[in-house]
């Protein structure tokens, strides 16, 4: 039997604010305290991060882990990635400080984030 995945994009999770209980996390609390990395600010919160807008990759790819972040940790979400290799991807991207190796991990967020969402739009 095939097991089917699920994953909400960023746009979901910028606007279904009630959603997050679920989670675990605050629209409050700080992207650097879940990655360990600053980017841009080190005040940036996880709903900041799920509005970043840009050609940057490395925004692009913050604004993904985050989403994914929320994705794994919701429990009527079937996502395929578990959130320490999230984690891992994001840090291992950032560390990089390679275009490509960063493009290819936003891609590949991207894709399991726009899957079937499971979560009810208000």
């Amino acid at each position: 039997m095939e097991t089917i995945t699920e994953g909400c994009n960023h746009r979901v999770w910028r606007v279904q604010l009630n959603d997050w209980e679920p989670t675990g996390f605050e629209v409050e609390e700080l992207f650097a305290s879940i990655f360990y990395r600053d980017i841009i600010d080190p005040g940036l919160t996880i709903l900041q991060a799920l509005d970043l807008y840009s050609c940057n990759y490395l925004h692009q790819l913050a604004r993904e882990s985050i989403t994914a972040i929320l994705n794994t940790s919701h429990p009527n979400v079937n996502y395929p990635i578990p959130m320490e290799q999230i984690i891992y991807y994001f840090q291992f991207a950032y560390d990089s400080n390679d275009s490509s190796i960063i493009k290819k991990q936003f891609n590949l967020l991207e894709l399991y984030n726009n899957q079937f969402c499971p979560i009810k739009k208000n």
